[in-house]
């Protein structure tokens, strides 16, 4: 796939494009990114922090000899030390890590023929980008004592966002892939098609064109390894700065722009650079976190048309961008869900300012936040074997999710009163791992029953069954379809049936005019009459044309004109009570 641009200012066009990655132009590029942003971007510049320091670093040598890198420990330094981070792959062989062990001699002298390529090449092109710190992980926390990898996880948010930028090894499949890469100047050079006037058309006119790959963002940022993986994320987020360095050439990406060495003024602001689906960058969403413009884009482009700009609920937006974006990507450890998106709750919480972290939802939209549903082409999933998070926290699934979009500002289309709400965190850190937790509230509660229904009796993939929710509000049978949280929750046979429990959370009306109401299936615990835990979320949608199901005792003139609230009890046989959720 190509595409066409008739202004030269988007493309190289003077000087020839080197056949290495770490070519001095090619870095003489990445520096230019940084001068540029740092003297001229105000998103980026207003996060600078002031005199804050990792708690150790790499001290590559004087920049003007070899690299001879040693640890130091920086509690004793005195002046502001600027430093750079590093994003990799650790791969599934050991590599060489900071233990109690060799803390007194790294601080001497690192090996430099023991360090993967990756860590040689980030070496060189910190000193040759005029930086003699650097900051990586496996080098900088103690990896064999439990309690100073949970210090350190818990400064993840400062360690990237106050670094003066970071280098990513996004082209790297493995550790030993190293940074740089050889190329083919065509791939990145772009071709000139010359069209005279005897070509002009409605589409065409005469003039110089050039034929490029759209897809260049996708191939080598968005669907590289290093991007599959869940803790990067929060690395590319929180800081200031990246330079991506791919397989065909170096990225650079910021709080303003998206920059690379076919385009060094930034991608073109094209509908096809900008489509999603393409793998496209991110237009700043990833690293700008701003309210008002990207969280009301976002709110603006989803297909339901109530979704308006709102200033209180556009962050709101953007978090559930991320927390999406997230569920999908890779953990080596399940257990590491909630650390490893720490770094970016805690600057979602300095945004918020006063509201609480529970497990990855938010106090203040608890009830919508509630309403995360797994996505269908998340595959076969299963509990985690180990506990993550509460039922009711979209943490507690090895899926990717969905987040349910905030309709209101004041949540008067929320069906349920919170009374209370809380997690056991196991550290100090309460955006951290937990331990328990729970959710009290006051709701409408109605006995259902849950089944698998076959499409096909000869096949039994997943995208040949649906989970039903089976009532019969006044006498009449009305099948929901519900996402289950586990694949294999209700069984694969189409005789299992499981009495579940339905709590309306939501009620509005959709774009169609169809009423609908969306809320949590619930397992009633044995130990408890009051105490559930979340099996999956359903939705129901009556239309008020179409001669479906009766579930509503209200006519339309009521529902067009009672509040939200007032709606209760138009739910059939749903009984009100006190429950907690854990």
């Amino acid at each position: 796939m190509h595409t066409y641009f008739e202004d030269r200012d988007y493309v190289i066009h003077n000087g020839p494009i080197s056949l290495n990655t770490s070519s001095d132009s090619t870095l003489a590029f990445a520096a230019d990114c940084i001068r540029k942003c740092e003297e001229t971007h105000t998103k980026c510049t207003r996060y600078s922090p002031e005199n804050w320091k990792p708690s150790r670093l790499i001290d590559l040598g004087p920049l003007d000899e070899p690299v001879q890198p040693k640890l130091i420990l920086t509690e004793s330094a005195k002046e502001p030390i600027s430093y750079a981070t590093l994003s990799h792959r650790w791969g599934s062989a050991k590599m060489f890590q900071l233990t109690s062990e060799n803390i007194d001699s790294l601080q001497q002298q690192i090996p430099l023929a023991e360090m993967s390529k990756t860590f040689q090449d980030a070496f060189i092109a910190c000193k040759k980008l005029g930086m003699r710190f650097i900051w990586i992980d496996c080098l900088c926390i103690i990896q064999d004592q439990l309690d100073d990898w949970q210090k350190e996880a818990e400064r993840m948010k400062d360690i990237y966002s106050c670094g003066r930028f970071n280098i990513s090894a996004t082209g790297a499949d493995q550790r030993d892939d190293g940074l740089f890469f050889e190329r083919e100047r065509l791939a990145l050079s772009p071709f000139i098609l010359n069209f005279d006037a005897t070509h002009d058309s409605e589409s065409w006119k005469a003039g110089s064109y050039f034929l490029l790959n759209p897809l260049m963002w996708a191939s080598d940022i968005s669907k590289a390894a290093l991007n599959q993986r869940g803790w990067v994320l929060q690395e590319r987020v929180l800081a200031r700065r990246i330079l991506h360095f791919g397989r065909n050439q170096v990225f650079f990406e910021c709080h303003e722009i998206d920059a690379c060495e076919t385009f060094p003024n930034g991608l073109p602001d094209t509908e096809i650079f900008r489509n999603r689906a393409l793998g496209a960058p991110s237009n700043g969403r990833f690293k700008r976190l701003d309210p008002e413009l990207d969280g009301g884009w976002l709110r603006e482009t989803k297909s339901m048309q109530r979704l308006k700009s709102h200033p209180d609920l556009n962050i709101f937006s953007i978090w559930g961008e991320l927390v999406e974006t997230y569920s999908s990507l890779n953990l080596t450890k399940w257990e590491d869900k909630l650390v490893a998106f720490s770094g970016i709750a805690k600057m979602m919480r300095q945004i918020l300012g006063d509201d609480d972290y529970l497990a990855g939802l938010w106090r203040r939209q608890l009830p919508y936040h509630m309403l995360w549903s797994r996505r269908k082409d998340g595959g076969l999933i299963t509990e985690p074997m180990i506990y993550i998070a509460p039922s009711w926290s979209w943490a507690s699934v090895q899926a990717p999710v969905t987040l349910q979009p905030i309709t209101d500002g004041k949540n008067e289309d929320i069906l349920i009163d919170i009374i209370e709400a809380e997690t056991y965190t196991q550290g100090e850190d309460v955006t951290g791992a937990v331990f328990g937790g729970f959710i009290k509230l006051r709701g409408f509660l109605r006995l259902a029953e849950c089944a698998v229904w076959i499409n096909d009796p000869q096949s039994l993939r997943t995208e040949r069954m649906e989970t039903c929710l089976a009532m019969k509000p006044k006498g009449r049978p009305a099948d929901i379809i519900v996402w289950p949280d586990e694949t294999d929750q209700f069984g694969p046979e189409t005789s299992m049936r499981a009495k579940v429990f339905c709590l309306p959370i939501q009620i509005w009306r959709n774009d169609k005019g169809d009423r609908c109401t969306e809320g949590l299936i619930l397992e009633k615990l044995d130990f408890d009459r009051d105490t559930f835990k979340r099996m999956g979320k359903f939705k129901i949608s009556v239309g008020s044309k179409r001669g479906e199901a009766e579930f509503y005792t209200v006519s339309d003139e009521e529902w067009m004109t009672k509040p939200p609230r007032k709606l209760l009890s138009a739910l059939i046989m749903f009984e009100e009570r006190v429950i907690t959720i854990i």
